[in-house]
């Protein structure tokens, strides 16, 4: 509606190569996290081929199947989460938190962009606004949806930095896991970090199974498919083909998010639908 058929098809297909790419790059990350955090001597395909079979599986469902299951993780996750920076903010010190001036603008605005672009996920959203009801309730679960990832991304932040540096923090692969192995609960319980990585695998689930659905009803849209379905265990042997062969190791992976995936992401996920939204302000038209 906002920018015609022909330019749509073209932006259409811009993100369905981008959303493979991010997926491929996604599906690494959560194989790397798990064979680099808990299980160090286990082949990567092992987790990366359960992941993607679960993800089919689920999709074969439906979109309403994946909703229903996220209204169950969603909450196990935030408990989770929570409950582990409750334990990690006693061991916060203020003076790594601190001194903050106006001359901390710059570095603390170079080092969001991580964190930024991760809200760009709440635009492809629209990509299947046309199987979302109630759409009056958006602007309120939006802001709902808002402050809550604000707060989180505070705490997260404030439990990293504040209990180990931002030194310690910057040079550390898993920051968070690693606070949370600081922590000892009485000197009771300990090694509690392995709830991180099911915290990991929920999240993880749900980031891929969502993101592959938006890429498939893309591709539909584009080839006018009457279903996804036919496609789904296509699309998930070239996600797992491409997860492989995107990188050797782990300082590859990085160093290509850092230099292509960061760049094209601000690109994708800030700069682009907010053009398209200021394009379809100025015709008085509403976003689909």
């Amino acid at each position: 509606k906002i920018t015609g058929s022909f330019i749509a098809k073209i932006i259409t297909v811009v993100y369905i190569l981008w959303l493979t790419l991010f997926l491929g790059l996604f599906v690494r990350y959560y194989g790397e996290r798990m064979v680099s955090s808990i299980y160090p001597y286990t082949n990567i395909s092992i987790f990366i081929i359960i992941m993607l079979i679960l993800v089919a599986l689920v999709l074969h469902s439906g979109i309403v199947t994946l909703a229903r299951m996220n209204e169950i993780i969603l909450p196990i996750v935030a408990i989770i989460t929570y409950f582990l920076i409750a334990f990690i903010l006693p061991r916060v010190q203020i003076r790594k938190l601190t001194p903050i001036s106006y001359m901390d603008f710059v570095p603390v605005f170079n080092a969001s962009w991580g964190v930024t672009i991760v809200w760009g996920y709440l635009w492809y959203v629209f990509f299947i606004g046309d199987e979302i009801n109630n759409k009056e309730n958006i602007a309120v679960e939006g802001i709902k949806t808002a402050i809550f990832t604000t707060i989180t991304t505070i705490l997260v932040t404030v439990a990293i930095v504040g209990s180990m540096g931002f030194s310690v923090a910057q040079r550390t692969p898993f920051p968070f896991m690693t606070a949370v192995k600081l922590v000892s609960i009485f000197d009771i319980l300990e090694k509690i970090e392995s709830i991180v990585v099911v915290v990991w695998m929920f999240t993880d689930f749900i980031t891929i199974s969502f993101f592959t659905y938006i890429s498939l009803k893309a591709i539909k849209q584009i080839f006018g498919l009457t279903d996804i379905k036919p496609i789904i265990n296509v699309y998930m042997v070239f996600i797992y083909i491409l997860s492989m062969f995107l990188c050797n190791t782990r300082f590859e992976l990085e160093e290509f998010s850092f230099k292509i995936a960061t760049p094209i992401s601000i690109i994708g996920r800030l700069a682009l639908p907010s053009i398209i939204l200021g394009i379809g302000l100025m015709r008085k038209k509403k976003t689909p």
